[in-house]
């Protein structure tokens, strides 16, 4: 009797082990959602980051992300914005093994400065790098479309612009931010965050400022050309980039869905279409007596033309433009 007793208290061991580990694994998303709202003092998609851009208690987020990377990494995101400032997507700056630097957001995005709005004036693009675009100074940069991504079909909802120039007139040539970096892979059942400018927020936080919003990489397709996540996602965050714990890029997110999760254009296929742009290229030469009262404005054009910023121009020279 003994002896089948303490089969009994074996079986019953085992058994609330096998539930245990099964509603763990069930509930895994959900806890790791929880711990860091719980952490964050924030519901679901919680708001990180102050008006200058350094992240609000950045200890709390210690176990969970590399806190120092994800703040460095914040500031090369961006709002994409029309003319008027109407907030339309997020963007990330990313930069090609040549060295150009790029905004890059959905097609979809793209989309809205194609069109002609009712009063017959074509919106133009702008970069707004202001994590809070409401309560601090605009850091508004001039986009130009660049690339419409075609290569790889529908699987890749990307846009890539070239930077023309800030808006404010004390602001630098370039955004002074870094560029984001790629991982090196992405798995699936891997803690993921999208950091970007959700449009609305069921929780009643203020909307349109930088947000990081934790999920899971539910899947990644054969072809690893896309990826479904679960992290919290709204209008305005299309063009958003998801990030590992690193704050390196694993994909692009462009769509959100209840039932079969959030998707995200695969990193690797990103950082190819950067990788691939050629850079645009405008020349000139100036005729006597034009210009030669000019300096070479800047350390960039410095860089370019390899002359020295101090150099006037003079006839003869040739004027080169890089986008």
């Amino acid at each position: 009797m003994a002896g089948a007793g303490w089969r009994v208290w074996i079986d019953w061991r085992i058994a609330v082990t096998l539930v245990v580990v099964v509603a763990f694994e069930l509930k895994r998303r959900k806890i790791f959602r929880y711990a860091v709202a719980r952490w964050c003092k924030a519901p679901v998609n919680p708001l990180l980051f102050s008006d200058d851009g350094n992240l609000i208690d950045k200890g709390l987020l210690g176990p969970l992300i590399d806190a120092n990377s994800l703040e460095e990494a914040a500031v090369a995101v961006c709002r994409v914005e029309t003319t008027n400032g109407a907030h339309v997507g997020t963007g990330v700056l990313l930069e090609s093994t040549s060295g150009a630097k790029y905004v890059v957001t959905n097609r979809h995005v793209s989309d809205r400065f194609q069109q002609w709005d009712p009063s017959m004036v074509k919106q133009r693009a702008f970069a707004n790098f202001t994590p809070n675009p409401g309560s601090s100074p605009s850091r508004r940069y001039e986009l130009r479309l660049k690339d419409l991504n075609t290569r790889f079909g529908n699987d890749a909802d990307v846009a890539v612009f070239s930077i023309c120039g800030p808006v404010e007139p004390d602001l630098p040539e370039f955004p002074e931010a870094a560029p984001m970096q790629f991982a090196q892979s992405v798995t699936a059942n891997r803690e993921c965050w999208v950091l970007g400018f959700p449009g609305t927020d069921p929780e009643g936080m203020a909307a349109g400022v930088l947000r990081l919003s934790p999920g899971i990489v539910k899947h990644v397709n054969e072809k690893k050309t896309l990826l479904r996540h679960d992290a919290y996602t709204s209008g305005g965050s299309s063009g958003s980039p998801v990030v590992d714990k690193f704050a390196s890029v694993i994909g692009l997110h462009f769509i959100a869905n209840d039932n079969t999760g959030s998707r995200a254009v695969h990193g690797c296929i990103v950082q190819d279409i950067v990788n691939n742009q050629k850079e645009d290229v405008h020349t000139a030469v100036l005729p006597d007596g034009t210009l030669s009262f000019l300096q070479l404005p800047t350390a960039e054009w410095s860089l370019r033309s390899g002359l020295p910023p101090s150099r006037l121009l003079a006839a003869g020279d040739q004027v080169v433009r890089f986008h």
